[in-house]
């Protein structure tokens, strides 16, 4: 598959989701019941948010810019200003701070229009989806509208 589409290391994408949870802890508390002295069970109060960052490196080491997903309807100011979250990051609101469908798919695009093209144009490569290889293009219809190929 490599040679029919001229496939080379900076073609391959390995990319994974990872969450953080953020929030304040006060004072620590600790909670254990009296069967489980000696094996304390530390508890967070709950206020707290969800954040996943999707990222991505090629098998020739080049990193892709994280594509962080952060709960809320809105961009704020305050992220963008104070040089904080360098501006190639991208920030996207989802209504928990968690990925689906959609977003892993926005995620796919922005790969492809932005990474992808800036390396190596209107060269071919190969997204390793659900275990199974799946040949596509820099140009795909639909704004990437990603299709199977058995």
């Amino acid at each position: 598959m490599r040679a029919k589409y001229g496939i080379q290391d900076s073609d391959f994408y390995n990319f994974d989701e990872t969450g953080f949870m953020m929030g304040m802890i006060r004072a620590r508390m600790v909670v254990t019941r009296s069967d489980r002295i000696n094996r304390p069970k530390a508890v967070q109060p709950g206020n707290r948010e969800w954040v996943t960052a999707i990222c991505a490196v090629t098998a020739d080491g080049h990193t892709v810019p994280p594509f962080l997903c952060v709960a809320g309807r809105f961009h704020l100011a305050a992220w963008y200003s104070g040089g904080q979250i360098p501006g190639i990051w991208v920030i996207k609101t989802t209504p928990n701070g968690w990925t689906d469908h959609d977003t892993g798919l926005e995620w796919l695009k922005h790969l492809i229009s932005k990474q992808k093209r800036a390396r190596r144009a209107n060269i071919g490569c190969l997204c390793l989806m659900g275990m199974r290889a799946i040949p596509c293009s820099t140009h795909l219809p639909d704004a990437c509208g990603v299709v199977a190929r058995n």
